[in-house]
């Protein structure tokens, strides 16, 4: 169980690493494109470094999107790990609670079987 808890722990760390990197390039092109505005110039292809910049930034985060997906998804399936071993360490528990413990049923009967051999002993 420690170590689904250590795996949950480390994609929740790396989800939201990579959702601070995108949010940081999404603030880039924002400023980007702010600047772009401040010119009067329209973001355009024909903008030259600006536009080879700007694009590189959306492509970035069009992959940084996809890798937040699958870190989501990663996250889930780790969660779901964690969920089934606390489920199957849970089930023997309750199992033994609805059950009585196995050596107070063996001390009864050995209690039972010297009960009834005093009887017979004695004649009761």
């Amino acid at each position: 169980m420690r170590v689904q808890r250590w795996v949950l722990d480390e994609r929740r760390q790396q989800l939201g690493e990579t959702e601070t990197f995108a949010d940081k390039l999404r603030g880039e092109l924002a400023a980007l494109d702010r600047h772009l505005a401040g010119e009067g110039l329209p973001s355009t292809p024909a903008q030259g470094p600006v536009a080879v910049r700007r694009t590189k930034l959306c492509a970035t985060i069009a992959g940084l999107e996809r890798e937040i997906e699958q870190a989501r998804e990663e996250l889930r399936e780790a969660y779901e790990a964690l969920e089934s071993v606390q489920q199957a360490q849970e089930s023997p528990a309750v199992a033994k609670r609805s059950r009585p413990p196995r050596r107070a049923d063996v001390s009864a009967q050995k209690q039972d079987v010297g009960l009834y051999r005093r009887r017979r002993v004695v004649g009761d």
